[in-house]
């Protein structure tokens, strides 16, 4: 029983006592090969992508550490930074903003990454930073909450997305929305195709553009087109420039918060079989509703 305690104790020592094997490595490991700590003084921090053979999938940096850059490899599969305590100038992530939001989990974050200290890497392989270039985002099908915590206030949305599932932690776009959300298909296909159920509204915006007759249109008079059954739990929350919404027949459930902090809205019409949604709008006065 002694050699077990013995043992459990010295894995643990070693676990948070790693010392720096050289400048370039002053990393804590875990026993699976994460990295869980840095206590080194380096100005530049260069995760590495493998640890005595092991592919290093997971790093949590501490409170406090300071950088002026951070380079974080493909790798990496779980990054935990609490950046709002951490002093770090630029962050350079191998790859582009795509495979990031395919294959990286932000992690625990208590405020959004500065655009301007982020930088990915651009088609011909160079680095560019976040707040000089459009977020673009395609190619993926499934979103995590937190893989769009930056402070940008433009995205589009080239992706035949399915899913936007919520995170843990971090904080959310309802509470920071985007000022311009540009979707690369029409209000039908954002309706049916994108799952906004367990979003905490991460996909929140104030502007919301379309794509239609070969440009992006701004959203001001909400028209739910036919073949729209439902529409989704913040699917167009915080959209300040609309002030008429027009619900046709065929949609049977409307979520409750799917209209979320719409403030201007004045006038609404929809079938008689939805009634019940002015509750809805509660936050909203003199709303007219006509019902058809």
């Amino acid at each position: 029983m002694k050699k077990i305690l013995l043992l459990i104790s010295f894995l643990f020592l070693s676990i948070i006592l790693s010392a720096c094997k050289s400048e370039d490595d002053c990393f804590s490991y875990s026993i699976f090969g994460d990295i869980i700590g840095y206590y080194g003084k380096s100005e530049e921090i260069i995760i590495p992508e493998e640890n005595n053979g092991t592919i290093i999938n997971s790093v949590h940096l501490p409170s406090f550490t300071h950088a002026k850059k951070l380079y974080i490899p493909k790798t990496v599969s779980s990054l935990s930074i609490d950046y709002k305590n951490i002093d770090i100038d630029e962050i350079y992530y191998d790859g582009s903003i795509n495979y990031w939001v395919d294959n990286v989990y932000g992690g625990y974050s208590s405020d959004f990454i500065p655009a301007e200290k982020m930088f990915f890497k651009d088609d011909d392989g160079s680095y560019y930073c976040l707040a000089d270039k459009p977020m673009v985002v395609s190619y993926v099908e499934k979103i995590e909450a937190n893989k769009l915590n930056f402070s940008v206030d433009k995205i589009y949305i080239k992706s035949d997305l399915k899913y936007v599932e919520s995170a843990a932690f971090g904080i959310r776009r309802f509470d920071h929305p985007f000022e311009q959300m540009y979707y690369f298909k029409g209000l039908r296909d954002w309706c049916n195709n994108v799952n906004l159920s367990n979003s905490l509204g991460n996909f929140a915006t104030k502007e919301f553009y379309v794509f239609e007759d070969g440009e992006y249109k701004l959203v001001d008079k909400l028209v739910i087109p036919s073949g729209v059954e439902a529409i989704d739990k913040y699917q167009f929350s915080h959209l300040q420039y609309i002030e008429e919404i027009e619900i046709n027949e065929g949609v049977k459930f409307v979520h409750p918060y799917a209209f979320e902090n719409c403030y201007n809205v004045k006038k609404v019409t929809l079938p008689y079989n939805l009634k019940g949604i002015e509750e809805y709008f509660n936050s909203v006065f003199d709303i007219e509703f006509i019902y058809v």
